[in-house]
């Protein structure tokens, strides 16, 4: 679980160290930036919270159903704030640099398993990678 957490906090955190090098120039400009910067960040740690409601085996009694049906509706309200800010370029291109990376490090550390789990890890990988080039090329024609 804290893993998880860590690696939405570390998107954030990269998302907003690139915004206040690229910012700047007034502070309006800047503190709109760093609020493009939460609604992503704040998405990506819903995420990772419904991954792990969803991997729980118990129920209990609905209720974990229910919250995460809520926390869907606030990833949804946030996707719409994001499309409707039309976050600027320099935000979307942090993100993408940030995914791109951990997506090397989870690479990395699968090619480094020592089990194949009947060759689901390497067809796993292979979906990584073909997820890090198309960010390559999403990067190449912003």
């Amino acid at each position: 679980m804290f893993r998880k957490e860590l690696l939405a906090t570390g998107a954030g955190l990269a998302t907003a160290l690139a915004l206040g090098a690229a910012a700047g120039s007034t502070a309006a400009f800047a503190q709109q930036s760093r609020s493009d910067a939460d609604l992503y960040e704040v998405r990506g740690r819903i995420a990772g919270m419904l991954n792990q409601l969803t991997d729980l085996r118990t129920d209990y009694g609905g209720s974990r159903v229910t919250a995460m049906t809520q926390l869907q509706a606030a990833q949804a309200n946030l996707t719409a704030a994001i499309n409707l800010r039309g976050a600027n370029q320099r935000v979307s291109d942090a993100v993408l640099r940030t995914v791109q990376g951990e997506l090397q490090t989870l690479i990395l550390r699968l090619q480094n398993d020592a089990s194949d789990y009947g060759g689901s890890k390497v067809n796993a990988i292979t979906n990584l990678q073909a997820a890090q080039a198309s960010i390559t090329t999403a990067l190449g024609t912003a």
